[in-house]
């Protein structure tokens, strides 16, 4: 991913007169035209909303016509709701006004941004730049790009020393009706959630990652298709048994699963395994879903 040069500027003034350090928004989620998009903070107040007004504009009904304002003073930049339908979050809790720290995760709607501070601006926002290209800023977990490539140098490890691989594609159930019947904003949140809940019962060695939509991805080095199905048992359990929250409302959610896997006599291309595993999903689909399939 390629830095963006749009950097909005509205005022000849500067945080350093007002003895601020040099500041950014860096628009992180959702993917699109103004994914890395650096908007950089001075000493006057930058509104966020879907309003043409707006000095940082999002094109969602999830976000009000003036959602929220960031306003620096001389303490640093503060983030303020402006009694916006959906509320103004950061590090995902809901404020009505925080002070912003160096790396914080403002959310406005379906908008997420990294708020970066400091002396070194430049390299901060590099740094998050790259971030962008091997993460998925939603979960937290790596991306489909850093995924393929984990999955092509396990597998190429495998066949050098004949271990076994295997791969679970797992699938939320429903993910559209969750749109549809609460808001985007709650499926993203259900995303946020089962990531957190299902990254830990994986192992550090293995590779849990946000393949694309609902659909997460687990590369397995040397593991078999019995152990695989373990894990891709447990991992469905789990979703079934939590229960999600957004906004005061409780709801659960399942998830299916499929699962490829190879012995380390017998070898595919990554790109076979990857289809493998999409084909056994889908079967779990056909199934009525909320099982494994392998």
């Amino acid at each position: 991913m390629q830095s963006k040069t749009k950097r909005l500027t509205r005022s000849a003034d500067s945080a350093e007169r007002n003895q601020l350090p040099p500041a950014c928004l860096v628009s992180i989620y959702p993917a699109g035209k103004n994914l890395g998009t650096r908007y950089n903070l001075e000493t006057i107040p930058w509104v966020l909303g879907h309003d043409a007004k707006c000095d940082i504009r999002l094109e969602d009904e999830s976000v009000s016509r003036r959602h929220a304002i960031i306003q620096p003073e001389p303490d640093g930049y503060h983030v303020i709701d402006l009694q916006s339908t959906n509320g103004t979050y950061v590090n995902e809790t809901r404020v009505s006004r925080s002070l912003l720290k160096n790396g914080d995760i403002l959310r406005v709607g379906v908008g997420i941004y990294r708020f970066l501070s400091g002396d070194d601006l430049e390299a901060s926002y590099r740094e998050e730049i790259y971030r962008l290209t091997i993460m998925d800023a939603l979960t937290e977990l790596p991306n489909k790009r850093y995924s393929l490539e984990f999955l092509g140098r396990a597998l190429g490890y495998g066949i050098r020393y004949r271990q076994p691989l295997a791969l679970l594609m797992l699938d939320i159930d429903h993910l559209r009706a969750i749109n549809d019947q609460l808001s985007y904003l709650a499926g993203d949140m259900a995303l946020r959630q089962l990531a957190t809940l299902l990254r830990r019962h994986v192992r550090r060695e293995d590779l849990f990652s946000r393949y694309e939509g609902g659909t997460f991805l687990v590369v397995l080095p040397g593991t078999n298709h019995g152990g695989a199905g373990v894990l891709a048992e447990r991992l469905r359990k789990l979703a079934e048994g939590q229960t999600f929250q957004f906004e005061g409302r409780a709801f659960r959610l399942t998830v299916s699963i499929g699962i490829s896997a190879l012995t380390g006599e017998d070898w595919q291309t990554s790109s076979e395994l990857v289809e493998q595993a999409r084909q056994k999903l889908a079967e779990a689909k056909r199934l009525g879903g909320n099982r494994v399939v392998g």
